[in-house]
């Protein structure tokens, strides 16, 4: 797990996607982090995500993915 890392469940989903950790990222989810979160830059937990197991865990639990980035895109830019 990553919480001295980071300040908040969502903080955490994201890091647990970027180092390709399914199993923590299904703990922060069922934890209560939000899948629909975004950072600075406007990125989901999804965009992040580069394997397909994790990417299909996060649209199972309810990831929009409809939401823009900062810049306007949504997850279908970044695929």
């Amino acid at each position: 797990m990553y919480p001295m890392y980071s300040q908040t469940l969502d903080e955490s989903l994201f890091l647990a996607v970027k180092y390709n950790n399914i199993e923590e990222v299904k703990s922060y989810l069922d934890k209560g982090a939000n899948p629909n979160a975004q950072d600075e830059y406007g990125f989901t937990a999804l965009m992040y995500a580069t394997l397909i197991d994790i990417a299909k865990l996060l649209i199972e639990e309810g990831t929009d993915v409809n939401i823009k980035d900062n810049a306007g895109a949504t997850i279908n830019v970044y695929c």
